[in-house]
């Protein structure tokens, strides 16, 4: 109480009351100078301040107001000008400050409010805007060396902010507007450190919105700053052009989206560690001319632990969805995206490479890591100009994840890959994938892959032309990257190829149903190849043997062609080791191989199918012995074949089963050299085959071959020459280089030989080597026949002659020996040219045994032969010969001896239709050559051969046999032919004494078919008597037709059994025309006899010249009836001589009856010259005239003639 009083009693005092008037009045004071005149004086004073700061820009203030009570400041309508604009503005600006400022001595604002602020910035150039006198000064000025003002800010609040860019450098405008800013806190005075500050920031950029949140304490020893960005839609493409790079193409669209949080830490050790979300929508890239280049409908991102600063990128995900990859390349290989960036200038310095940056910078290795990466829907659109034809393919569905993708993951990351082909391939691939140090291994499928779509990738290493097949390859993979360079694995590979055509030349040579490569391995280590099966089922190829001896694969492959640049060159000198290949097993199932030979000029296809194949190992460039099993069929034959071979240089041991194989192909072959043509023939052999090839061919064969149903005809005649059902060569032990033959046992049944004895006394078996034909001996070296009597001897009846033989150039012989030839049920067709006429038999049931042929000169094969003659006759065939040696040698007889020809009469009325009632036939012929000497006796008798009744039998002969009988009988009943040899061999015109040895059934034949050449042989030859020829339209005879028909007179006369008919034969093709112009000479001569005879002239001698021709002609033609060309009033044409004889040759009437005629008079000429000759007129007789003759009708005889016919 008493302190109050106290109290009370000093403030009522007039001492206290001054002081307090004078505060009051002071503050009043105060109070009016700040809110009246301190405005007044500071506002032009602050205005021409920051103008003078401003360079020069002009500053204005619309209102400065202050309250000194309540320490507020307010500034209404600030702008900075330039060019008459607002650079810089805002409504109001508002600031509180509180009386903590004096003893803290440092500004401390309780808020701070600024209103619609604006700021304008103009881009004026590259790196120089409106404002860039200002930037340019303050960088000059001289860095602060005292400590920082000390400050304190609370409640900062912007609000209705805008910002205006103008981009006049590339014509662009963009505007950052509905600036929203919030800052509760803003201090660096020590005793406000702990004080949370949250700021909060919004607007829109280009509209697109924008939201910033957080926390920060930015003066404590970490300074640490909390920060939330979020974007929604912002608009990517608008600021592409501020990308520094410089390329040809934009980005035409893209959102960008974010909800992160950015943590930034200023300690001692700088910080910033970014957390949250971030998506790109939308996205696209477009080349120049906007070509599209790439597309994205998303790309999200979460963050896991980045941070920058210290080199993390952790991403909790990254997921990509719908990227679309647009790639090309043109003609040049330059690909559309190496065309983005611009070529650099000539002295442009190189960029520094990743590894130098590395080098330079500082601190920890880059970290990173996905922990989920995922790309689906993808796709790539491929186009390839480079190539011809040009490629379009489309990679679509592709899909890409992985799990645990990182640069010091402790795991591998986990991948997984796949894609869907635009042609029907699939692709797919997983994987094992570490980043440091980078490895890998997986699996990977490639399916379905069509060849032929991207043939040409591959057209520059083959010739082939792909139709139609499809390729799929899998395997696993081992990859690492090392300093000693990369090493690559690859296990359980597979390719498998599909429904392969392809053709080569334009003809189908390739047709695979399924090739499987399994087991595949390698590494580049020791690069060496390893594949544990090749496998084809299913297949058909074509070999050809071309004209210049190459086979037509060979030009699958292209020649690959030398690499000449400097990067080729070192690649060359740091060679790895040669490859090595080994092939475990080679399995082929179900093929087809077709082989021709078109350097042969006639070639036989080779074809073998139900091919089956299992062969292995196989090892390159070593050698190896590979185990072989092969099968196969040619036709309805078989082969088999299993062993040991080594490729290089081939060799092997081989056991071989052939079974039928079709012998036709190998004509071509032995064309050169044999004479003969095969028809057909089944090749069998079953032995054990060594060869090797080191130094030529050598090995040998040991076992059995034969070949069945061979057929072979003779290819200068075309007549059979060998047929047989099996010929078998057993206990074969045959050596190869020098050529060593040796058989133990030779069979052969169910034979056919057609053997002929030459002109030259040789055998036509000798002339099947093409290089032995002789042919005939010019007349300049022949050597004329020698006959005296010294030369000349009787042997039982026959005069034989000695002709020496010219000795044969010496030739090397291949050793060859046949122990023993065993022939059965064999027909020999043997035909004897060595005498004329000749002659032909048929040695039906031929069987019996050769021993002991061999190529020795001086040894003796035994020969034992029996069958009969045309299964009727018993016929012997002995002696010995050495066909195989150099030195000729041959002495054979055969014989039929004393045949009673009545016990053969049942064959003789089935074949012949009429049974014989008696006769005997003998034959005996004997053939010695020996010391290059021939000597040769033959006779033949046929005695008192009489014939019965006819008999009626459908499998007799149609021919007349009597008839034929009697052409041959001779007047004591007998044909009997005995042939005397003289001269020498080599001789082509050494006399002929006689017929010898024909056999029954030729004789017939040729007695029927032709009569009258018979006749003609036998009375010393000449022109044909069956028949007497004319000129057409003339039936006159010739000299040449007198003297034939002298001749055949004589024959009748020799046959009085015989009877002549005689047919006039008319050709109207060739009768008419010469009728028609015997008609024009006829009337040109009446006309020139009717002249003749009025002026004395004789008609017998009328001869018309080329002069008076064309007068007579005209006079026939004008008195002719025919139809004639006439003028334009009806009258005949006059024509040239020419023209009226081709109308007269055309149109001269000619009747049937003029024909008839015609062959009238040239029968009745030609019978008349027969009577004259002395043949009785009851043998000739008259037939109907043949009016239709043709060329066709007289063979290669004239068709206008008179025919004849015996009776």
């Amino acid at each position: 109480m008493k302190s109050a009083a106290a109290l009370g009693r000093v403030l009522n005092g007039k001492r206290v009351r001054r002081v307090a008037l004078v505060l009051l009045v002071v503050i009043a004071l105060i109070g009016a100078l700040g809110a009246g005149l301190l405005p007044w004086l500071a506002k032009p004073r602050i205005e021409a301040a920051l103008s003078q700061a401003l360079g020069g820009r002009q500053v204005t203030i619309g209102e400065l107001a202050v309250n000194p009570f309540t320490l507020t400041a307010r500034i209404d309508d600030f702008r900075v000008l330039e060019a008459g604009k607002p650079v810089l503005a805002f409504k109001q600006v508002k600031a509180n400050a509180t009386l903590k400022s004096l003893y803290r001595l440092a500004p401390v604002l309780e808020s701070l409010e600024i209103d619609q602020p604006y700021f304008r910035l103009v881009r004026t150039g590259e790196n120089r805007y409106n404002i860039s006198d200002l930037i340019d000064k303050a960088r000059a000025a001289p860095p602060s060396t005292g400590e920082p003002q000390r400050f304190a800010v609370y409640n900062i609040r912007v609000s209705g902010g805008r910002v205006d860019f103008d981009d006049r450098l590339l014509k662009q405008q963009h505007r950052v507007d509905a600036i929203d800013l919030g800052v509760p806190f803003v201090s660096n005075l020590p005793v406000f450190i702990d004080t949370d500050v949250e700021p909060k920031l919004s607007l829109k950029l280009d509209g697109a919105p924008f939201a910033l949140s957080g926390t920060t304490k930015p003066f404590e020893d970490r300074r640490e700053t909390h920060f939330a960005l979020n974007w929604k839609d912002l608009d990517l493409a608008r600021f592409w052009e501020y990308v520094p790079l410089k390329l040809d193409g934009r980005l035409s669209s893209g959102k960008l989206d974010s909800d992160l949080k950015l943590v930034f830490s200023q300690g001692k050790t700088q910080t910033l560690r970014l957390d949250g979300k971030l998506a790109l929508n939308a996205l696209a890239f477009v080349g120049g001319k906007d070509q599209p280049l790439l597309s994205v409908a998303s790309i999200k991102a979460e963050a896991g632990q980045v941070e920058p600063l210290a080199g993390i990128y952790r991403l909790k995900s990254l997921n990509i969805v719908s990227p679309q990859l647009a790639a090309s390349r043109d003609a040049a290989g330059v690909l559309n995206w190496q065309r983005l960036v611009p070529p650099a200038p000539a002295t442009a310095k190189p960029a520094p490479t990743a590894s130098a940056v590395a080098q330079e910078k500082a601190g920890e290795a880059l970290r990173y890591s996905i922990g989920r990466f995922t790309l689906d829907d993808g796709r790539i659109d491929w186009r390839d100009a480079a190539v011809s034809p040009a490629v379009s393919t489309t990679l679509s569905g592709l899909k890409l994840h992985a799990d645990g993708l990182g640069s010091d993951a402790k795991a591998p990351a986990k991948v997984e890959f796949s894609a869907d082909g635009s042609h029907g391939e699939k692709l797919a691939a997983t994987s094992q994938l570490t980043l440091k140090p980078l490895a890998a291994t997986g699996t990977f499928t490639v399916e379905a892959l069509p060849v032929v779509d991207y043939l040409p990738y591959y057209r520059n290493y083959t010739y082939a032309q792909p139709e139609a097949g499809t390729l799929g390859v899998a395997g696993n993979y081992q990859f690492a990257a090392g300093e000693a360079g990369p090493r690559f694995r690859l296990d359980d590979g597979k390719l498998h190829v599909a429904g392969a055509r392809s053709l080569l030349d334009k003809q189908r040579v390739i047709d695979i149903d399924a090739l499987d490569v399994d087991g595949i391995r390698y590494g580049n280590d020791d690069n060496t190849l390893q594949i544990a099966r090749v496998g084809i089922d299913g297949g058909a190829i074509r070999l050809v043997r071309q004209a210049d001896g190459k086979l037509n694969l060979q030009n699958l492959a292209r020649t690959a062609e030398v690499a000449t640049d400097r990067g080729a060159s070192k690649r060359a000198a740091k060679a790895e080791k040669p490859i090595h290949v080994v092939v475990d097993k080679i399995a082929l199932n179900r093929l087809r191989l077709s082989f021709e030979d078109r350097a042969l000029e006639k070639p036989v296809p080779l074809v073998f199918d139900r091919i089956a194949l299992d062969a292995g190992p196989f090892a390159w460039p070593d050698v190896v012995s590979t185990q072989l099993k092969l099968s196969a069929r040619n036709g309805k034959g078989s082969l088999a074949t299993q062993g040991a071979l080594k490729l290089l240089p081939l060799s092997g041991k081989l056991r071989i089963d052939a079974r039928g194989l079709d012998a036709s192909p190998t004509q071509p072959y032995f064309a050169h050299y044999l004479n003969i043509d095969l028809v057909s023939g089944r090749i069998s052999a079953k032995g054990d085959l060594d060869f090797d090839t080191a130094s030529g061919f050598k090995g040998r064969y040991r076992g059995n071959a034969g070949i069945a149903r061979l057929h072979a005809i003779d290819r200068n005649s075309g007549e059979d020459l060998l047929r047989w059902g099996n010929l078998a060569l057993n206990g074969i032990d045959t050596r190869f280089d020098p050529l060593n033959i040796a058989v133990r046992d030779v069979n052969l049944s169910d034979y056919y030989a057609r053997l002929v004895l030459t002109e030259k006394g040789q055998l036509n078996l000798k002339d099947i080597a093409a290089g032995d034909s002789t042919g005939p001996v010019p007349d300049e070296v022949a050597v004329a026949a020698k006959t005296s009597d010294s030369e000349t001897r009787t042997v039982a009846g026959a005069r034989v002659r000695e002709a020496s033989l010219p000795a044969a150039a010496p030739k090397p012989v291949t050793p060859v020996r046949v122990d023993k030839v065993t022939l059965a049920k064999g027909r020999i067709n043997y035909t004897d040219l060595f005498i004329k006429p000749n002659y032909t038999a048929n040695l039906t049931d031929m069987g019996g045994t050769i021993t002991g042929l061999s190529s020795v000169d001086d040894t003796r094969a035994r020969l034992d032969l029996k069958g009969s003659v045309d299964r009727i006759a018993p016929v012997t065939i002995s002696g010995e010969i050495n066909p195989l040696a150099k030195k000729r040698y041959i002495d054979i007889k055969a014989g039929v001896k004393g045949y009673e020809l009545a016990s053969a009469s049942t064959y003789s009325a089935k074949y012949a239709g009429y049974g014989i009632e008696k006769g005997k036939l003998s034959m005996d012929v004997h053939y010695k050559i020996d010391d290059n000497k021939l000597k040769a006796e033959n006779k033949l008798l046929l005695d008192q051969l009489t014939l019965g009744d006819k008999v009626d039998s459908p499998q007799a002969t149609k021919l007349p046999v009597k008839f034929a009988l009697s052409l041959l009988t001779d007047r004591r009943g007998q044909i009997n032919v005995n042939l005397p040899i003289a001269g020498s061999l080599d001789d082509p015109d050494f006399s002929v004494g006689g017929l010898i040895v024909q056999v029954i059934v030729n004789l017939l034949e040729k007695a029927v078919t032709a009569p009258f050449d018979l006749i003609a042989s036998a009375i010393g030859g000449g022109p044909s008597l069956s028949y007497v020829g004319f000129a057409p339209g003339s039936a006159r005879l010739e000299p040449a037709a007198q003297d034939g028909i002298k001749q055949l007179a004589q024959a009748l006369s020799d046959r009085p059994a015989l009877k002549l008919e005689i047919t006039g034969w008319v050709d109207r093709d060739k009768d008419i025309p010469g009728l028609r112009e015997r008609m024009i000479r006829q009337r040109m001569r009446a006309l020139k006899a009717k002249d003749a005879s009025q002026g004395g002239e004789s008609v017998d001698d009328i001869k018309i010249s080329d002069a008076e021709k064309p007068e007579l002609l005209k006079r026939v033609y004008k008195s002719a009836d025919i139809k004639k060309p006439t003028n334009m009033i009806g009258l005949s044409k006059s024509l040239p001589p020419d023209e009226m004889e081709k109308i007269l040759l055309a149109e001269l009437p000619v009747s049937d009856t003029d024909l008839a005629q015609l062959a009238d008079r040239r029968a009745r000429g030609v019978k008349d010259a027969l009577l004259a000759a002395g043949v009785s007129e009851d043998r000739l007789f008259l037939t109907r005239a043949k009016l239709d003759a043709t060329a066709k009708s007289g063979d290669k005889d004239p068709s206008t003639r008179v025919q004849f016919k015996l009776q």
